[in-house]
């Protein structure tokens, strides 16, 4: 479909055949062309990164139809569908495809995950509530690093998140964490069904869509049903409602309340000191923890999590350790820096009267501004009498100190009544902006807060700072087409390890690595255990290859299960030894060497390394070499050489250790020039940012500056150190704010690089500086805070780097970690 949430292109070790949908969705099967296993679950067009086995489910919603783009999936490679058979007309064009007819998509989506979810017998913790679901997830996940987590992806608590969370459980799964949200009546039951919690945690109830129910109270009935089987359930004792329907609904053994008033089965005292606030509890052993914020929101979740550890006999050191190193995350509430010396908190996702209470609780928070402001919209999703819902808003007000209030909308400009004298009310977002440019707000801290219709978000960035600099945008989905591009070139069953070393090629590790598991890559690739290790602490849970290891790192790779090359004798000595020293085997990626004359076995260490592998045996995940000169012509042959060379030592390496294990050989370049090679892994380097000889490919990186200052420079002076910059006539030199720190190379200087003004090069005049360049902007429409790009689509790195004689690799990896980077999708 074209609206809704995109692809989870994950691999399930719970494998499915498409003949056997018919059985378990209650389908017909229109058309078998090939069976296959099923492995990714497909449910928006627009963001298709396929993996052989794809199942594409058109959904028919109120406002599109995904069958309408059955054309389009099938043009990407997508054989296998799931359609209504209300909606479809099975064509011609789909004789190759293997097709199911089903009464509604949706229902065979969360039927077939239903399924999947079966196959697993592990602890599985499903959250709910009005607020913090998001949070409190991605907290746990960070806590328990002990083990191995299956998790939401984002907010992924819908109808259609749900299935598509589920279906990435797979045999490494320790414990499952979903999200579940519903918006009105009827709805919890099918996420009930899909995710079969063990053990949940109800957050909190506020007024987000309160409008799909009678009542609130049927709304926390409602979403309780998510724990109708859950042998724990975790709430706090202080929400009333949320406690006397548990009270009703669910057998006492099961519950667990906690309290901060001494009410609870676990109960908590709090003691807010400065910037953090310290927990103690007497429930199991007794212990203490140290919060490192001091808001109300934090807390909560912060104690929802504890509770959680408690349950599961984790000890008051390890829940001290953890605990003392969360940080609230950028979700839905962000402090940002504004004009005029304000602060905003930017809470323009949603409107309810809980979350308001929340967000003012965060502002107080805040040390910054003279003044304490709040821009707020209709809230849309309450029920109730409004003059009631109003008045409530108004005493928030006052119970938080306020001292102006600005409300927008014709409903809450109705009720200015029982709002304070220091207020201020328009119809619309457009009327409050156009007064706000007369009226600048100076020293003063201000929370935005709206439904998403009113568009706040203008409001935000009207309020804003600007600040200009350099920056290096990436494109995602630039990046998922290039991951598509190979993808379709591989056959089926080989694995494609990325390559994420050297801050992934200078685009952002962890931001990559992200997509990059979200897509279902199946090995990432680091030069060094520090890149490992903080990918592991963003996240990211996809296999790691550390290609440099070291003794002094050891303790590292095992801690953080990341998976060492070895390459020589004495390194592989080294770790044994370790691995013993901890009473641990570990799998190891064991490089050979087959011309390249770098790191690696050579052949004749084969037998060498056969025996001492038996001395201390490790898991051999994979062998592989690497091509000299996979991309020139002239050295086929060479490389031909190379792969019989790498094939000897793998066989004999096989015979020797009776052992099985992944090969691997090509990198980018190799995987278009010798598919005869593919072997059962390749590894995907700087293709995958864009860069290489292929049309498909796209661009990822839009590295851009802006212009600082403009002088009028006369014939005969001279511009920047050294004097090196010689003005043969009168001429506009513009300074631009980017150096060589930035990564702009000093090889740029004195004319041999230049740069996009508007729609025309600019050359560079005089050294580089460290902060700074200058440009001749004569030729050039310039104005100071304009915009300069360094490479784009149009003027694209491959030929950047050609003006200095090197290669796109090195200026990438040169860009400085001090140049902002913005991800964005088209």
């Amino acid at each position: 479909m074209r609206l809704g949430l995109s692809l989870l292109d994950y691999v399930p070790s719970v494998m499915l055949k498409f003949s056997e949908l018919s059985e378990i969705l209650d389908g017909q099967i229109l058309r078998l062309s090939k069976d296959q296993n099923i492995s990714t679950l497909l449910t928006d067009s627009r963001h298709l990164v396929v993996h052989p086995g794809a199942l594409f489910f058109a959904i028919k919603g109120d406002n599109h139809d995904g069958h309408q783009y059955l054309d389009e999936v099938l043009s990407h490679n997508v054989r296998n569908f799931v359609v209504q058979h209300s909606a479809f007309q099975l064509s011609s064009e789909f004789t190759n495809a293997n097709v199911i007819s089903v009464r509604n998509s949706v229902n065979a989506l969360q039927t077939l995950a239903a399924h999947h979810r079966r196959q697993f017998q592990i602890p599985v913790l499903g959250i709910t509530g009005s607020n913090a679901k998001t949070i409190i997830k991605e907290w746990l996940f960070q806590l328990l690093e002990d083990r191995t987590i299956t998790k939401s992806p984002k907010s992924y608590n819908s109808q259609i998140g749900v299935p598509l969370s589920v279906w990435q459980l797979n045999d490494t799964s320790e414990l499952a964490i979903f999200e579940a949200g519903v918006s009105e009546r009827s709805e919890m039951g099918r996420l009930a069904w899909i995710i079969r919690p063990t053990i949940g945690i109800f957050t909190n109830i506020g007024t987000a869509h309160d409008a799909g129910f009678r009542d609130a109270e049927e709304k926390v009935r409602e979403k309780c049903q998510l724990f109708r089987d859950s042998e724990k359930i975790i709430y706090r004792r202080e929400h009333q409602l949320v406690h006397g329907i548990m009270q009703t609904v669910f057998e006492d053994q099961v519950l667990y309340s906690w309290s901060t008033q001494g009410d609870g089965i676990i109960n908590y005292e709090l003691l807010s000191e400065g910037t953090h606030t310290t927990v103690r509890w007497t429930f199991g052993s007794p212990g203490a923890a140290e919060l490192p914020f001091t808001d109300a929101a934090s807390v909560e979740n912060a104690l929802h999590c504890l509770t959680f550890m408690l349950l599961h006999d984790y000890s008051p050191e390890v829940i001290h350790r953890g605990i003392r190193g969360l940080r609230n995350i950028p979700h839905r509430l962000a402090l940002r820096e504004g004009l005029n010396d304000c602060y905003l908190v930017d809470d323009t996702y949603n409107n309810d009267l809980a979350g308001l209470g929340i967000a003012l609780d965060f502002l107080n928070q805040q040390p910054h501004g003279n003044e304490k402001i709040l821009i707020l919209s209709d809230i849309q999703q309450a029920s109730g009498p409004t003059n009631e819902l109003y008045q409530s808003v108004s005493d928030l007000l006052e119970s938080y100190h306020i001292d102006k209030f600005i409300g927008i909308g014709k409903e809450i400009s109705s009720h200015a009544e029982v709002f304070p004298l220091e207020s201020s009310f328009f119809s619309t977002t457009s009327d409050f902006l156009q007064w706000q440019e007369g009226n600048r707000f100076q020293n003063q801290l201000i929370l935005v807060k709206g439904a998403r219709e009113f568009a706040f978000e203008n409001i935000v960035q009207a309020l804003l700072k600007k600040r200009h600099g350099t920056v290096l945008e990436i494109n995602l989905d630039a990046l998922a087409s290039n991951l598509n591009f190979y993808k379709n070139r591989l056959p089926a069953g080989t694995k494609i390890m990325a390559m994420v070393k050297a801050f992934a090629y200078g685009t952002g590790s962890h931001e990559v690595a992200n997509l990059l598991q979200y897509h279902g890559v199946d090995y990432l690739g680091v030069a060094y255990a520090d890149e490992g290790m903080e990918l592991r602490r963003q996240g990211i849970e996809t296999p790691i290859m550390v290609m440099n290891p070291a003794p002094d790192n050891f303790e590292q790779i095992l801690k953080y299960n990341l998976e060492p090359e070895i390459y020589s004798l004495d390194l592989l000595r080294s770790f044994q030894v370790f691995c013993m020293n901890q009473g641990v085997s570990h799998g190891i990626h064991i490089k050979v060497e087959t011309g390249m004359n770098r790191l690696g076995f050579d052949l004749s260490q084969i037998k060498d390394l056969a025996k001492q592998l038996k001395a201390y045996p490790l898991t051999i995940i994979s062998v592989f070499s690497h091509l000299a000169s996979s991309g020139d012509p002239k050295h086929r042959d060479f490389s031909k050489q190379q792969y019989q060379k790498f094939i000897t030592a793998t066989q004999e390496l096989e015979q020797l250790t009776q052992s099985q294990f992944l090969k691997h050989i090509l990198n980018s370049d190799g995987i278009l020039v010798y598919p005869q090679y593919h072997l059962d892994m390749v590894r995907l380097g700087i293709g995958l940012y864009g860069i290489g000889p292929e049309k498909g490919l796209r661009n990822i990186g839009t590295l851009k500056t802006t212009i600082s200052q403009i002088k009028t420079v006369p014939k005969g002076d001279t511009v920047g150190y050294e004097r090196m910059g010689k003005v043969h006539r009168d001429s506009r030199i513009a300074i631009i704010s980017i150096g060589y720190a930035d990564g702009f190379d000093r090889r740029f200087g004195n004319g041999t690089g230049k740069v996009i003004v508007g729609d025309q090069f600019a050359p560079v005049v005089g050294n580089v500086c460290m902060d700074m360049t200058m440009i001749d902007v004569t030729d050039c429409q310039a104005e100071v805070g304009d915009q300069v790009f360094i490479f784009n689509d149009d003027y694209p790195i491959q030929r950047l780097s050609e003006s200095i004689g090197t290669i796109p690799y090195e200026l990438l990896t040169k860009i400085s970690e001090r140049v902002k980077r913005v991800y964005f999708l088209e």
